[in-house]
């Protein structure tokens, strides 16, 4: 069975896309940066709860990023 995480995207201030994932079990939350994962990846919390970073919610985060950099890219120019 996989576990649903709440996941949320953040950027750092180097604009790199961190993942905010939010444990189902425990509630605990840990902070991985996209560039550290890929689809399906597995995450332990530290409650041992087994955390599945699905293929398309990271393809999600992946492009919401993306777009945001193409969106800043613009400005400052």
């Amino acid at each position: 069975m996989l576990n649903e995480a709440d996941m949320k995207l953040d950027i750092d201030k180097d604009l790199n896309g961190v993942l905010i994932i939010t444990c189902p079990q425990c509630k605990a939350s840990m902070k991985k940066k996209l560039k550290q994962l890929s689809p399906n990846k597995k995450l332990s919390c530290q409650c041992g709860c087994e955390i599945t970073i699905s293929g398309d919610g990271f393809k999600s985060a992946q492009k919401s990023l993306d777009d945001l950099r193409k969106a800043l890219s613009g400005f400052g120019s």
